[in-house]
């Protein structure tokens, strides 16, 4: 036997004892980033048959939904935020959804296939303030199927999200009667196949849709200014509970 072929047995034999031992295999992809999960599973069954049967990994990578860790309650004056009072308990999903109760709950953007601003990083509310984000790349997605048309566009689940595919041209000539506006509402969250179903209807309803330039607000109807914002968390614990959760 060849000393090749030697090592190629026992590289083999220690590959099947990591898989068969179950425990060790979720531990090493507990390591991986988001990103290296969702390649992992697409080069490696055995990966994937982890990865997917793991409720850990399958809210990881935006499949399941998490459990609000923090809530707010705020009031508005003359359309813009007035007080942001911490909430000592944080309500189920389903009722902090309207916006006459004037509710909003901390919660994560996805960080694969969406960029965001107005808001720090790790700091993106589901409810009441404006965070903004694009698809990024959304042409090519539209054209993939996949599990990424299940993940939730916030973690825990955003149940309402506003936004607009641009309709024109690449030189910015826009319809001046339809900018592709739509909000999008789940009980169970907004995905990112949702965002992406709604820029191809708009295409089979014959609209020139411009996936460059759509955007998308994870919000609900309340206006802020980010000088409003930093005003009120002054006054209230908000930023204590950010720190704490990173």
């Amino acid at each position: 036997m060849t000393r090749a072929k030697t090592q190629f047995i026992r590289r083999a034999n220690v590959m099947s004892a990591v898989f068969n031992t179950t425990e060790l295999v979720e531990n090493i992809l507990r390591f991986l980033p988001v990103k290296s999960l969702v390649v992992a599973q697409m080069v490696c069954v055995k990966w994937r048959d982890v990865i997917e049967q793991v409720a850990y990994f399958k809210q990881l990578m935006f499949l399941e939904p998490t459990a609000p860790k923090a809530a707010w309650t705020w009031t508005l004056g003359e359309d813009s935020v007035h007080t942001i009072d911490k909430l000592d308990v944080v309500p189920a999903l389903t009722d902090a959804a309207d916006f006459e109760d004037h509710i909003t709950v901390q919660a994560d953007m996805h960080p694969l296939l969406t960029s965001k601003w107005v808001r720090n990083e790790g700091d993106a509310l589901q409810l009441a303030a404006g965070t903004i984000f694009r698809l990024q790349k959304a042409a090519k997605w539209r054209h993939k199927l996949g599990s990424w048309r299940q993940m939730l566009v916030t973690q825990p689940p955003a149940l309402t999200v506003e936004g607009q595919f641009d309709i024109g041209d690449e030189d910015g000539h826009r319809c001046p009667y339809h900018s592709g506006w739509h909000t999008f509402e789940s009980a169970t969250g907004v995905t990112l196949g949702d965002l992406v179903d709604y820029g191809i209807k708009l295409e089979a309803d014959g609209m020139e849709v411009n996936w460059a330039r759509g955007w998308f607000v994870a919000c609900n109807r309340a206006c802020w200014t980010d000088e409003d914002v930093k005003e009120a968390e002054a006054r209230s614990r908000w930023n204590e509970v950010i720190a704490a959760n990173d």
